[in-house]
């Protein structure tokens, strides 16, 4: 999954983009948006996605201050814009790809095609490793309890909290939300099956067609909801 923000001062547009990952690039998972340059600057460089939407006219402000907070990120950017000028100026910022409102299907998909293409390429020449270790504090009576994420096996919401089941049988409950997780989580080692329940790939063993559920030695097994078969599908299986 590649993790991606919307910048936008039209709402309209930040929904339709929403709709098109939904529809035809669900590789994409939207973890934010804003129509603020400020906020969007501080949300990027607190969640550092993968991949920026941006459009350049925001108000009375320019997408390019975005760009220019953010350069040391390793974001992949791709402009949605209504006006064709800041081409040039957008390829000396290294964008990735240049979209004229309104977007067409084909346009979309393609450029998250090379952005996906690029990802791959930075982690193969970085050797990147994806398993790399992730830590979480989890509350335990008075103190917090450092765990890191492969001795996670599940996450389970329960309603306004999650409940975080370890390999060695501990159970955590927090005041954080699924969602809070499924950003902050490596994608790489985690999936979410359902609404309710979060997995982790690595005590994943087996896969039961009838009952569309996955399950392990420490995962009982979890129904996958209909609209995530095809992603969790993708992940298990080569």
């Amino acid at each position: 999954m590649i993790r991606t923000y919307i910048v936008d001062d039209d709402k309209p547009n930040i929904d339709l983009i929403r709709t098109m990952a939904d529809r035809y690039c669900p590789e994409l998972q939207i973890i934010g948006s804003s129509d603020q340059v400020e906020t969007a600057i501080s949300e990027i460089l607190q969640l550092q996605p993968e991949l920026i939407y941006l459009d350049i006219q925001l108000y009375n402000q320019s997408g390019f201050e975005i760009l220019d907070a953010i350069k040391d990120l390793t974001s992949k950017v791709i402009i949605v814009s209504a006006y064709e000028q800041y081409a040039l100026k957008a390829i000396k910022n290294n964008v990735t790809d240049y979209l004229i409102k309104p977007i067409r299907i084909a346009d979309f998909r393609n450029a998250v095609t090379k952005v996906s293409a690029e990802i791959k390429n930075k982690n193969h020449t970085l050797g990147k490793d994806p398993e790399k270790t992730f830590y979480i504090a989890l509350p335990e009576k008075n103190d917090l309890s450092i765990i890191s994420s492969e001795h996670i096996v599940r996450l389970e919401a329960r309603s306004n909290y999650t409940r975080i089941i370890t390999d060695d049988s501990g159970v955590y409950t927090t005041s954080k939300t699924l969602k809070d997780y499924e950003i902050k989580l490596p994608p790489e080692q985690f999936v979410r099956v359902h609404k309710s329940h979060i997995v982790n790939l690595q005590h994943v063993c087996n896969y039961q067609r009838l009952k569309t559920a996955i399950s392990s030695r420490t995962i009982r097994p979890k129904s996958i909801a209909a609209s995530r078969k095809k992603e969790v599908l993708q992940r298990i299986l080569f």
